[in-house]
């Protein structure tokens, strides 16, 4: 089931688009549910919130990959939202991350059948995306169980590099979390060996390294910059996101 939504964020102060995909009875199922169909879920999904790139909105990551056959299959909610090219950083009035620490996960546990626990809600993005990603999980450690960064422009944001803007920075906050001591969730990081970013993904995996922070890594040397390694990329990182929750283990066939 997909269902596109919009609504009023008062974190962003307009009207907003999302796309949810959240599992449902397929075909196969109905037909052995005897006299009517039933619709209520063994429990609370877990959640991955996605982040496009560039140029793309809310319905990108659904239109190029195939993201709605992931969250029936894996039985997890896989919400997008627009980033406006704007790194998902906060600007202005605009605060992408109260939106998306604060708000929008209200919006998706209190309206769909999805949990709002920590353990169960990841976050991943390709390109400007896996940026987000990567930023609003340093940002706040607390509210995501893993992250995947799927060719990051993580050296893009040219904010980021600012003495305003040193929050932005992803390094900035790998340091900051270390020195608080925080635990970090589980890290995913991929990219293609023809990317023509590849480097920031590179400098990611060196610096992790460096630090000695447990990471997964996944380079394929065939792709670049482009919407089949995401897609592949996607299931690979839903496949390898530890989990905890009901469905873990239970694959439907769709």
């Amino acid at each position: 089931m997909k269902i596109s939504c919009n609504y009023v964020s008062k974190a962003l102060g307009r009207a907003v688009d999302i796309i949810i995909a959240v599992p449902s009875p397929v075909y196969p199922e109905i037909l052995g549910y005897g006299e009517k169909a039933h619709f209520a879920p063994q429990a609370k999904y877990p959640v991955l919130y996605l982040l496009g790139g560039i140029g793309n909105d809310c319905n990108s990551v659904f239109d190029y990959t195939r993201a709605q056959l992931y969250a029936e299959e894996y039985n997890i909610a896989i919400v997008a939202i627009s980033g406006e090219n704007k790194f998902y950083a906060d600007r202005g009035e605009e605060k992408f991350s109260e939106f998306l620490e604060e708000e929008l996960p209200l919006l998706i546990s209190g309206y769909f059948p999805v949990s709002d626990r920590a353990e169960d809600t990841y976050i991943a993005g390709l390109s400007m995306g896996g940026y987000g990603a990567m930023l609003h999980f340093l940002k706040r450690p607390d509210r995501y169980r893993a992250v995947g960064c799927f060719s990051g422009a993580i050296d893009k944001f040219d904010f980021a590099e600012t003495e305003e803007g040193k929050d932005y920075n992803v390094y900035n906050l790998l340091d900051m979390r270390l020195n608080e001591g925080v635990k970090l969730g589980d890290i995913y990081v991929a990219c293609g060996g023809q990317d023509f970013i590849k480097e920031c993904s590179l400098k990611l995996k060196d610096y992790l390294k460096s630090k000695k922070i447990e990471f997964t890594w996944d380079e394929t040397p065939k792709y670049g910059h482009e919407w089949r390694f995401w897609d592949e990329q996607l299931e690979k990182f839903i496949k390898w996101m530890p989990r905890t929750d009901y469905y873990k283990g239970k694959q439907r066939k769709v």
